[in-house]
């Protein structure tokens, strides 16, 4: 039981990294604050892959990609561009 516990509350965890990263990329975004958008998204990408939510780790992915892009970060652009697709 208490396994069962445990691991819901690592999904609702999981869940909440990634839906808070969601919900504060826009905002992020109109104020200018890449290197937060990375961090977070960072720690977003991570829950996602560990979890194999496949369709929010491309997301998060294409939106580090083009963060990073507009940075001038073009090496980790392509990075994360490329893991879109995996």
């Amino acid at each position: 039981m208490l396994s069962i516990l445990k691991r819901r509350l690592l999904v609702n965890n999981i869940t909440d990294i990634i839906k808070t990263y969601f919900k504060n990329f826009e905002t992020l975004t109109k104020s200018e604050n890449w290197n937060e958008i990375v961090s977070q998204g960072m720690t977003a990408l991570k829950a996602a892959q560990e979890s194999g939510r496949m369709q929010d780790q491309a997301r998060i992915c294409a939106q580090l990609a083009s963060t990073t892009f507009y940075q001038g970060n073009y090496s980790q652009a392509l990075e994360y561009a490329n893991q879109c697709y995996v």
